[in-house]
């Protein structure tokens, strides 16, 4: 899975199944250290054929938003908002509640007319901080955060003229987020090395050839080489839509990939997305004017195939991939631009969208802008968010596709830094068990198929004794309050009891039965 902060993200493909219930179980455990109760809401369906959202509820933010992102900002496990405002020259946050709510806005200055947002932990200081370009004062800024929900001032950084997008990533590879900007005018890419303290370089050029009137960019490792690459969506000869591909040298350098003409003109947004499940990734781009939706498959190189155009005749403003229908298959939520309207398309797993549904935001003509899509009520169905820019407010659509899923919903989160840093090792503590406890059994069942012996309980208990030396190694260069320690034994217990009762079943007819 390759992670965007602002929501984008590659499905998990088949490859990545095999990590879902580890995932579990460090939920599960970070949940019972923090001393939570849990909140069971039935049992997950894919059974929905047409996707289903509830009404839409909005929450004020500033004058005309254009661009939003979702995080957890102040550690509490629950996503919250930040929300670009282009005409009040501010960032509106949204605390969230984790029950799809949202606390009243507080606000940052920004530049003048903000038109992206991206959040990333920028000092590398376990906090998520916010980068925000700013169109006419041709700068980008970034808000550190305290961890809390709150944010530093913002410190501008030159980007050169109207900055539209950017894409943070470690692009020299030196363990330092760097920024990549794309601007409206000009034929280049402007690279900001950052220093992993909060501040970026002056902006390095990297050439566009030909392509301009550049929008949008995301960074993903295209090639599969172990270094970032670019998808930028631009202009080229008569105003021509185009995706170009940048492919990383590994040291904040890039060169052409290939130019891929879309058919359309104009492009506003583009997120990179595995639509076909075939672990490469592939470009979804939406169209300025009428051009609608356009999907790009990758070849996994350096090329893109034969455009696919969906959704002819609409404006599409922004792009977000989710399984809103939970039936494993990569779906799309889309802003329709100049309208009041969002559209969910269901996906084939084969990179087609067969069918798709509009949902209403609010108003009309309310020109949705900047959208995504993640599950903010804890209920296991990804949810979507957009900016209703004629209102000045964010419009939320909880999904209600077939039955909720059983989720462990934490009370509380402890905020101190060194009680968080306890919590997050025992958790992984736990999922290493389970791990090896598991990997004592699959060696027990080899050896087994072989006629041999093999001492599965010795094995496991050596498990539970690393398991016991590895928390006692944390507590012991960890001073956490009491409240987050005295728990311990009792997570031992009954993380012990729930192995106990974890013993899969996978066999064919004629198979010896394992005792």
């Amino acid at each position: 899975m390759i992670p965007r902060t602002d929501g984008h993200a590659l499905p998990a493909g088949p490859s990545a199944l095999s990590h879902q219930n580890v995932g579990v179980f460090v939920r599960w455990a970070f949940c019972l250290l923090a001393g939570v109760h849990f909140a069971s809401q039935g049992t997950a369906r894919a059974d929905c054929t047409t996707p289903s959202f509830g009404t839409t509820t909005s929450f004020p933010v500033g004058d005309n938003p254009r661009a939003l992102t979702t995080a957890d900002f102040n550690h509490d496990g629950r996503l919250d908002l930040a929300v670009a405002n282009s005409e009040s020259n501010n960032v509106s946050i949204l605390l969230g509640d984790g029950q799809g709510a949202f606390e009243s806005q507080t606000t940052l200055g920004a530049g003048d007319s903000p038109t992206d947002i991206i959040a990333g932990d920028v000092n590398l200081d376990g906090d998520l901080d916010l980068a925000v370009c700013n169109f006419i004062s041709d700068d980008v800024s970034i808000f550190l955060g305290n961890g809390s929900g709150g944010f530093s001032a913002g410190t501008p950084f030159p980007t050169g003229n109207q900055p539209t997008a950017a894409a943070l990533g470690d692009y020299n590879r030196d363990g330092k987020p760097d920024l990549a900007v794309v601007r409206l005018s000009g034929r280049t890419i402007s690279i900001l090395n950052g220093d992993g303290a909060g501040s970026f370089a002056a902006p390095a050029a990297v050439s566009l050839t030909d392509a301009v009137g550049v929008r949008s960019i995301s960074a993903a490792d295209f090639n599969r080489d172990g270094k970032l690459d670019l998808a930028v969506a631009a202009a080229v000869a008569g105003n021509q839509g185009a995706i170009v591909i940048l492919l990383g040298k590994g040291d904040g350098g890039f060169e052409l990939g290939s130019i891929n003409g879309v058919n359309v003109e104009l492009l506003e947004d583009s997120i990179f997305a595995d639509v076909n499940l075939d672990g490469k990734p592939d470009v979804v781009a939406g169209n300025t004017n009428s051009g609608g939706l356009t999907v790009l498959l990758g070849n996994g190189v350096n090329d893109l195939g034969t455009p696919k155009n969906l959704l002819g005749g609409r404006r599409v403003s922004s792009a977000q991939v989710a399984d809103f229908n939970l039936d494993g298959k990569p779906d799309l939520s889309v802003g329709l631009g100049n309208s009041s309207e969002a559209s969910v398309l269901l996906g084939d797993g084969t990179g087609n969208f067969p069918t798709h549904t509009e949902f209403n935001i609010g108003g009309s003509a309310a020109g949705p802008f900047g959208i995504v899509a993640t599950d903010f009520n804890r209920d296991g169905r990804p949810d979507f968010a957009t900016c209703n820019s004629a209102f000045d407010e964010v419009a939320v659509r909880l999904n209600t596709c077939g039955d909720a899923e059983v989720v462990i919903v934490p009370s509380f989160v402890p905020r101190d830094k060194v009680a968080l840093k306890v919590t997050d090792g025992v958790a992984k503590n736990v999922a290493k068990l389970f791990s090896d406890v598991l990997s004592c059994r699959k060696k027990a069942a080899g050896k087994l198929s072989k006629g041999k012996e093999f001492d599965e309980a010795g094995c496991a208990a050596a498990a539970i004794d690393k398991f016991d030396r590895a928390n006692a190694k944390l507590f012991s260069k960890n001073a956490a309050a009491a409240c987050v320690t005295e728990n311990v034994e009792s997570i031992r217990q009954q993380v012990l009891q729930l192995l106990d009762q974890l013993k899969p079943e996978i066999y064919c007819e004629g198979d010896e039965q394992f005792p």
